[in-house]
């Protein structure tokens, strides 16, 4: 599937990693829910990816710039059907995502805890977020991942 510049983007980040049990349900129930998404009548187009085994990244034709809200309120209610089924928070958007400077590893701490690793000097500003406030396919694609002096994260510093 290739994607529009204008197409809508979610993400959602998972405190620890998904296991491969963890990713066979969210394929499951991403496919179940992929086949039946409708705005305004119409079948929306889009995907469910994993990355880097912490992310749920949905992505959705924008309908033209008219994606109903019941559409988008379906997807949130994805999210919620995968937290139940992986007994797992994917909805804490107080969680950050980033890079260890010396580690390609993912990690992930809730921002208190990201805050004082900033203080004590443990993260920089030259650490890589991700940046989950993305809402369109363009930004995901050139944006998603920066050094947190060039993302909104900056304002913690």
């Amino acid at each position: 599937m290739s994607f529009k510049a204008s197409d809508k983007v979610w993400i959602y980040t998972a405190r620890q990693e998904f296991s491969n049990q963890d990713v066979d349900i969210i394929q499951k129930v991403a496919t179940d829910f992929l086949n039946k998404w409708e705005s305004h009548g119409e079948k929306v187009i889009g995907t469910v990816r994993i990355y880097h085994n912490r992310f749920i990244v949905i992505i959705a034709d924008d309908c033209g710039g008219n994606m109903c809200g019941r559409a988008q309120d379906a997807q949130v209610n994805l999210i919620k059907t995968l937290e139940q089924e992986l007994q797992t928070t994917l909805l804490d958007r107080m969680l950050i995502a980033y890079r260890n400077e010396n580690d390609a590893a993912v990690s992930v701490k809730p921002m208190i805890d990201f805050k004082n690793d900033l203080k004590n000097g443990l993260i920089t500003s030259n650490t890589i977020v991700f940046d989950n406030t993305i809402t369109q396919f363009k930004d995901f694609d050139t944006s998603w991942e920066k050094p947190i002096k060039e993302s909104w994260h900056a304002q913690l510093l």
